[in-house]
């Protein structure tokens, strides 16, 4: 009788042993993601409390519009993450430049006609609103 509880509870410990060795690695790895995805977001917010686009001037050349923005704010901005909707659909666009740095301008350039509304969705997920 002695023997065979003995051999129970080793069994027992070494069960709770493995099962706790693989909890540990399964909770370790879900921690280190939350972690990258909360540092991300906390970088995301950061980013769109320093944005600033500022319309300068608007302008319509052919069958163009040309919009001049200002970079107003902090964060340098990449004008490939942008969305660009003319009259609430997605219109595709041209920049004179890649990136636009603080306190700098881009030019960009849509195919539309006047009078219109459109919308410019940043890569920080602010949106501006211009009416033409």
């Amino acid at each position: 009788m002695g023997f065979s509880s003995t051999v129970g509870s080793v069994l027992i410990l070494t069960t709770l042993l493995i099962c706790s060795v693989y909890l540990y690695s399964s909770v370790d790895v879900v921690s280190s993601k939350f972690t990258n995805a909360y540092s991300q977001h906390a970088e995301s917010l950061q980013g769109k409390m320093n944005e600033n686009l500022e319309l300068v001037e608007i302008t319509k050349l052919g069958d163009d519009i040309v919009l001049k923005l200002s970079n107003n704010g902090t964060e340098t901005l990449s004008c490939e993450h942008w969305t660009v909707m003319y009259n609430g659909t997605p219109k595709a666009y041209i920049a004179n430049q890649s990136y636009v740095a603080p306190m700098d301008t881009v030019q960009i350039s849509i195919n539309g006609s006047t009078p219109c509304r459109i919308s410019l969705i940043s890569e920080y997920g602010n949106k501006y609103y211009y009416k033409l």
